[in-house]
C-alpha cells in the first residue's frame, strides 16, 4: 500500500486502486508462467530419476508433495489486531491512535466499523464519498472517553479503551442498521472471516499477493471481487460478499494437480530431455524475472501517478482551457504530461534500476494518467435554488463563505484555523496554527487568474502577524506574474484541493528546521 497515513480510512482521501485493473489482465499469464515452472519442475524430477524409472521412492514422494487441494481457508483466531494505519508513523500527540496502537482489542473493533463504513461506501458510490466522510468524522466524538492528561505514551494511554469500544460498536451497529440483502451479510459477519476471504482472493490470484489481509474491504478489494465475481457469472457483480458468495468462495480450489509420469528412456533420450529442460527453464525464467521487474516498475509508477492525482488534474484544466472560439488545444497538456514522465516517472525507475521497462509499461501509464486528470475535482451537486453553504465548495459561493470553507478543510485535519474577516489582519483570510506553526492564508474566490496583488497581500499578512509563512488558495489559476512574484516573497500558490497538504508539509518542514523561515520555488518545493 505504499507509505501509509496516521489516520483511520474513514479521514482519508481514498486512492483510486485503477492499476490493479490491469494486474487481473495480467493474471493469465501469469498462472502460465506459474504452469511452466510446475511442468520443468516435474520433468528435472524425472530426469534425476530416469536410470530408476519404474517409481519415485516413497521418501522422494514426501519431500516433494503435489497437493490436490489448497489448504483449508477456514478463519483462524488473530491473538493481536493491528489498526488499519503504520504505528510506526502514527502522531504520537494522537491519543486515539496511540491507545489502538497499544490496545488489540480497541484495533479489532475499529477494523469492525471501518469495514461496515466500506460497505456504505460501496452503496453511495463516489458522488457520495465525501458526505459520508464528513457524517463519519462527525460522529467520532470521543472526548468523554479521556481519563487522564499529561504525556501520552505506551503505559499511559490518553484514551479509555473500553469507552471508546462501546462507542465505535454504537456508532457501527448504527451504520449497520442502513444495509439490508448481500451488504448486511457482509457487514455482520466477523473480521476474522474478513480477513480469511482477503486470503483466499489472494490465493486465488485476484489480489497481488503484496496486499495486507486487514479485513477491510477497500477498492482494490472490491475490484478483486467483482472480478471473482463476473468470472462465476453472480449476477449483480456488485462487490458484495453475500453468505452464498462466501459459500462458493471457501469451497474453490486455487489449481489442480496430477502426478505426471515419464516412460524409461536410454542415455541418448535423457542427455537430449535434459537438453530441453534446461532450455525451457532458462526461457521460463527470462520470462519470469522480466514479467516480474515490469510488474514491479508498474507498481512504482502507478503509485505515484496516484499520488500526484490532485496535481494532474488541476494542471489539466490549467492547461486544456478552450480559446475564445471554444476550440480546446491539447499541446500545452501534451507537453506537461511530457515534464511529468520525464521529472517524476523516469527518475523514480532510474533509482530502481528500472528504466528499460518503461518502455513496456509507458502506453499504460500515460493512459492513467489521462483518466486521473481528466477527472473533475469534486464539488457539491448543482442545485435549483442554490444557497451557499460554507461547508460546500460551489463555485457560485459567497467570497467569505469561500474563506469558511478553506478553514473547514484545516479544521477537519486538526489546524486551529479561523476566518479573520474585519480583524485588521493585513490580507489574512485566515489564520491557521498547529504545533507552534503559523500560516497567513489569502483565499481567493476568481473565475479568472489571480495575479501579483494577492501574493503581496500574502506577504504583507504574513509579516504583520509573525506567521511562518504565506499562502494564496484559489479555486481558479495564477498569472505569471504571481509565480513571479512567488519565487520573490517565498509565497505558496495552491489550489484549495492542495491547501491540507501544503499547510502539512510546511508544518513538518518547520517542524524539522526549527521553526526557520520558509520559501518556495516557482514549482512549489520546500526549502529553508
Amino acid at each position: 500500500m505504499g507509505g501509509r497515513s496516521s489516520k483511520p480510512f474513514w479521514m482519508r482521501d481514498y486512492k483510486k486502486a485503477a492499476y490493479n485493473r490491469r494486474y487481473h489482465r495480467r493474471k493469465k499469464t501469469k498462472k502460465q508462467i506459474s504452469l511452466l515452472f510446475g511442468t520443468v519442475i516435474l520433468l528435472s524430477i524425472t530426469a534425476a530419476t530416469i536410470e530408476h524409472p519404474h517409481s519415485i521412492s516413497k521418501k522422494a514422494a514426501a519431500q516433494n508433495p503435489l497437493p490436490n487441494t489448497i489448504a483449508s481457508t477456514a478463519p483462524s483466531h488473530i491473538f493481536s489486531y493491528r489498526p488499519d494505519f503504520d504505528c510506526s508513523h502514527a502522531n504520537k500527540n494522537d491519543s486515539i491512535a496511540v491507545m489502538l496502537c497499544h490496545n488489540s482489542d480497541a484495533a479489532k473493533h475499529e477494523l469492525i466499523f471501518d469495514q461496515t463504513y466500506y460497505v456504505l461506501r460501496q452503496i453511495v458510490g463516489k458522488n457520495g464519498w465525501q458526505a459520508l466522510k464528513r457524517e463519519a468524522i462527525a460522529d467520532q466524538e470521543f472526548a468523554d472517553c479521556l481519563n487522564n492528561v499529561g504525556q501520552v505514551n505506551a503505559r499511559q494511554p490518553k484514551v479509555d479503551p473500553a469507552c471508546y469500544i462501546e462507542k465505535i460498536d454504537s456508532i457501527t451497529a448504527r451504520y449497520q442498521k442502513r444495509l439490508h440483502g448481500a451488504a448486511l451479510e457482509e457487514a455482520q459477519r466477523s473480521i476474522d472471516e474478513h480477513i480469511s476471504l482477503q486470503r483466499r482472493l489472494i490465493s486465488l490470484g485476484y489480489l497481488p499477493t503484496t496486499t495486507v489481509a486487514d479485513g477491510v474491504y477497500g477498492e482494490t478489494t472490491r475490484t478483486a471481487i467483482m472480478a471473482w465475481q463476473r468470472d462465476h457469472n453472480i449476477s449483480p457483480a456488485d462487490g458484495f460478499l453475500s453468505n452464498v458468495d462466501v459459500s462458493l468462495l471457501t469451497q474453490e480450489e486455487s489449481a489442480n494437480y496430477a502426478p505426471t509420469t515419464i516412460p524409461a528412456s536410454d542415455g541418448g533420450e535423457f542427455l537430449f530431455l535434459a537438453f530441453i529442460i534446461g532450455g525451457v527453464g532458462i526461457g521460463g525464467l527470462y520470462l519470469w524475472i522480466r514479467r516480474k521487474n515490469t510488474q514491479k516498475a508498474w507498481n512504482f509508477v502507478s503509485r505515484e501517478i496516484i499520488d500526484q492525482k490532485t496535481n494532474l488534474q488541476i494542471q489539466y484544466v490549467q492547461k486544456t482551457r478552450p480559446d475564445r472560439y471554444g476550440t480546446i488545444n491539447y499541446d500545452e497538456w501534451s507537453k506537461e504530461v511530457s515534464f511529468f514522465t520525464s521529472t517524476r516517472i523516469k527518475p523514480l525507475l532510474d533509482q530502481r534500476g528500472l528504466s528499460k521497462y518503461w518502455e513496456r509499461i509507458e502506453s499504460g501509464a500515460i493512459t492513467l494518467i489521462n483518466e486521473f486528470a481528466q477527472e473533475p475535482l469534486p464539488i457539491s451537486a448543482v442545485q435549483n435554488t442554490y444557497v451557499s453553504d460554507p461547508r460546500t465548495y460551489d463555485p457560485r459561493m459567497d467570497p467569505f463563505d469561500y474563506e469558511q470553507y478553506c478553514a473547514f478543510l484545516l479544521q477537519a485535519d486538526g489546524w486551529n484555523a479561523h476566518v479573520t474577516q474585519k480583524s485588521g489582519d493585513q490580507g489574512a483570510d485566515v489564520i491557521a496554527s498547529k504545533e507552534g506553526c503559523k500560516i497567513a492564508i489569502q483565499c481567493k474566490l476568481y473565475s479568472k487568474s489571480v495575479g501579483n496583488d494577492a501574493v503581496q497581500q500574502a506577504f504583507t499578512a504574513r509579516t504583520h502577524t509573525g506567521s511562518t509563512a504565506a499562502i494564496v488558495a484559489t479555486n481558479s489559476t495564477f498569472t505569471k506574474f504571481a509565480y513571479d512574484a512567488s519565487a520573490t516573497t517565498g509565497v505558496f500558490l495552491v489550489h484549495h484541493a492542495q491547501l491540507v497538504e501544503t499547510c502539512d508539509r510546511i508544518l513538518a518542514h518547520y517542524t524539522a528546521s526549527d521553526g526557520s523561515r520558509l520559501a518556495v520555488s516557482r514549482f512549489g518545493q520546500l526549502r529553508s
